[in-house]
């Protein structure tokens, strides 16, 4: 289940040219992380990885706020 997350946000960054070292993925991939995962919280697991991360993926063609 890890590998399934780490491929898809590797897929998301990459897919919107965006960097991240390899110390920063080796600090996001933390217990907290695997303890969601373990329970099963895969969208919370995300969530967090996105956020160790230090990036910004927003759902693409999703609301990414008001324009008007």
């Amino acid at each position: 289940m890890l590998a399934d997350l780490l491929a898809e946000i590797r897929q998301e960054i990459r897919k919107r040219g965006l960097k991240v070292d390899s110390d920063t993925w080796q600090q996001a991939i933390d217990g907290q992380l695997r303890v969601l995962l373990a329970q099963r919280k895969y969208g919370q697991a995300r969530a967090r990885l996105i956020e160790r991360l230090g990036i910004e993926l927003t759902a693409v063609g999703g609301p990414v706020g008001s324009m008007g």
